[in-house]
């Protein structure tokens, strides 16, 4: 954001956001980067797109999503935290109705829910590195958390897991390698 401000304080807005209008107000679904950044930089003006507004939450979080994925800062943690909330509202009525909306497999609907174990803390901790956020490594160590010997012992589960994704971030670990510690 740091350095968004300072590129937009010295250059200006280049792409306009995108966003829709919803009770009179202006609702951006792309481009919430570029707003923390112009309000941190005193930028009182953005130029908006106004797209007509989403039918439903669904559509709305699937155009979302669409524009994180082709930027790439979509990450299985982003996921694991939305789908489960759509899913208990009822965006969504079961896994398989999101996997087939989403044009993903069930498996990963199932790995990314799965992520969901791991305690809120250690996810921010993953949520910053590369490594770490990625869905294959977020599963092997949200499955610490569903493994019969640590059942009742969330403190211990919670003690491996700081401890692998520290090693996983410091050496860059491979999925493989996450799963053998």
């Amino acid at each position: 954001i740091d350095d968004t401000s300072k590129i937009l304080a010295k250059h200006g807005q280049k792409l306009p956001l995108l966003g829709y209008v919803r009770e009179g107000k202006v609702v951006v679904y792309d481009g919430q980067k570029r707003v923390q950044s112009a309000t941190s930089s005193g930028l009182t003006e953005l130029e908006v797109k106004i797209k007509a507004p989403p039918v439903n939450n669904r559509e709305e979080y699937e155009d979302s999503r669409r524009v994180n994925l082709e930027r790439s800062a979509q990450t299985a943690l982003d996921d694991a935290i939305q789908w489960q909330k759509m899913i208990a509202n009822g965006d969504y009525e079961s896994n398989q109705e999101l996997a087939k909306r989403l044009n993903v497999s069930e498996s990963t609907v199932s790995k990314t829910l799965g992520i969901n174990r791991i305690p809120e803390r250690l996810l921010l901790n993953m949520s910053g590195h590369p490594s770490t956020s990625a869905l294959s490594i977020a599963y092997e160590i949200s499955n610490i958390f569903g493994h019969a010997k640590f059942k009742d012992d969330l403190e211990a589960a919670t003690m491996l897991a700081e401890d692998i994704i520290a090693e996983t971030i410091k050496n860059d670990l491979s999925r493989s390698q996450v799963t053998a510690l």
